[in-house]
């Protein structure tokens, strides 16, 4: 739902940027309500967890009734009604929950078939996130779109032509979990520990010992030439008490994103009910059900930091306001300063469409804009005393000849500013103005000095000033 149709909805509602951390704090109490029902429970992300259903199925009699416990389960613990469904491979799992739909195996074909290629992608490893972009933009423009084309195309055409992201994308397309790979040799899974000797109170001051368990995690898992998916993490309290969960479809090559999950399921633990006896005193990492493989991710820092700064604005925009950071829009208008407009980051500003008339905009913007237009003179060949004027039709009173900039006195014989000779007029551009928005009438104008510069002017209120430089 858009926020326009929603506070249409709920005139009182407040719209708040998303916040990882407390999303996961959130649904941590819904994974303990999933693993009284169901065991194996794995988190995909905030949001969203999965498990086989062939065991709580057996346990409450069919899978109707175990989603119907599931559903009891997690509105009894949380207050909330979630969303069950029950379908081959992760990809038609999740529509059928968001359509809380029970697909049986025999239909799962056609199930798949009228769901885009686009989300597959949510289901790819990670490693292969950013090639199978790729592989689907390339399909979407040979008007292969759905699940049902990719298949029709024959899984040996597809993997001839997009290798092992071909192979991926057949898989989770045809109802298969592309997480789950045949090997020939199997793998132990691969653990690290630490013991937090100080500071277990609090996740802050655990972060630092927790990324450097994360990266130790990822270098072993790079001597040794393996990859997974899958993070087990557990921890234990000065108490005894102990929390055990479980994420999948992780990339453990970042050690950032293990680290993000780490955080998270001490989050959950520390602000449920049945949260730590006592200060955090160990935690284990391990990456479950490794196979031979190599990640795409550098081990010591990533390429797209684009989920890292979202959540660092987030925790800025908390401490100083939404106001504190600002991000550069880009609106319809006349004029550069029009169209240029700061607002907040993430936020949905109304600006006025780019697209339309605009007759008599200024098509190319000056490079560099200045915060206050610098007030200048143009004069004519006569003199100093001879100021060029635009009059009510647009049209100048003379012949721009110099430049005077009044504040620039460098060289300049009479202190009235330094003046640079102009050797080619562009425009001027009369721009009426919006009377109903208090815009004032004015004209713009750009010359090439004699000493290089590319000057943007504009004439308004009877005087120019320079609004900016081209080069």
């Amino acid at each position: 739902m858009s926020v326009r149709e929603a506070t249409f909805l709920c005139p009182d509602l407040l719209c708040m940027p998303r916040d990882p951390d407390r999303e996961a704090r959130a649904f941590s109490a819904v994974v303990d309500a999933f693993d009284s029902v169901a065991a194996g429970v794995q988190c995909m992300r905030p949001g969203l967890a999965r498990c086989r259903v062939r065991g709580p199925a057996r346990w409450h009699g069919s899978e109707e009734a175990a989603a119907s416990a599931l559903v009891s389960a997690i509105e009894e613990a949380v207050g909330v009604e979630c969303f069950v469904g029950i379908a081959d491979g992760p990809v038609a799992s999740v529509k059928a929950a968001r359509e809380g739909r029970i697909v049986p195996s025999a239909e799962t074909q056609s199930f798949l078939g009228r769901i885009s290629l686009c989300e597959v992608l949510s289901s790819v490893p990670p490693a292969m996130v950013d090639r199978a972009s790729e592989a689907v933009e390339l399909l979407r423009g040979l008007g292969i779109r759905t699940c049902a084309d990719f298949l029709g195309l024959g899984r040996g055409r597809v993997c001839e032509r997009f290798g092992d992201v071909g192979d991926a994308l057949w898989i989770l397309a045809s109802g298969g979990d592309g997480n789950v790979a045949p090997t020939d040799r199997i793998q132990p899974d691969i653990a690290v520990e630490c013991s937090i000797d100080a500071g277990g109170e609090s996740i802050d001051t655990m972060m630092v010992p927790i990324v450097r368990l994360a990266r130790d995690l990822a270098l072993k898992l790079a001597q040794g030439g393996l990859v997974s998916q899958t993070l087990r993490i557990d921890v234990e309290d000065a108490g005894g008490g102990q929390r055990t969960r479980t994420w999948s479809g992780c990339n453990l090559w970042a050690p950032d994103d293990v680290a993000l999950r780490v955080r998270w399921t001490l989050a959950g633990w520390t602000s449920g009910v049945n949260g730590p006896s006592g200060a955090v005193a160990s935690i284990r990492v391990t990456a479950c059900d490794p196979r031979e493989g190599h990640g795409t991710t550098a081990l010591w820092g990533r390429g797209d930091r684009e989920r890292d700064v979202l959540r660092s604005v987030v925790r800025i925009q908390g401490m100083a306001g939404p106001d504190a950071l600002l991000v550069p829009r880009v609106q319809g208008g006349y004029d550069p300063r029009s169209r240029v407009v700061m607002a907040r980051w993430g936020s949905e500003s109304r600006l006025r469409s780019c697209e339309g008339a605009w007759e008599g905009r200024i098509a190319q913007p000056p490079a560099t804009l200045f915060d206050e237009p610098v007030r200048v003179r143009i004069v004519g060949e006569s003199g100093i005393f001879d100021d060029v004027r635009v009059d009510h039709r647009g049209a100048l009173s003379a012949v721009p000849a110099y430049f005077i900039d009044p504040h620039d006195t460098t060289r300049s014989t009479s202190g009235r500013g330094r003046r640079v000779a102009i050797t080619r007029v562009e425009g001027p551009w009369p721009v009426g103005g919006r009377w109903w928005a208090k815009e004032r009438p004015r004209a713009y104008m750009r010359v090439l000095l004699e000493d290089g510069r590319d000057v943007f002017l504009v004439w308004q209120g009877g005087e120019w000033a320079m609004e900016g430089l081209t080069q």
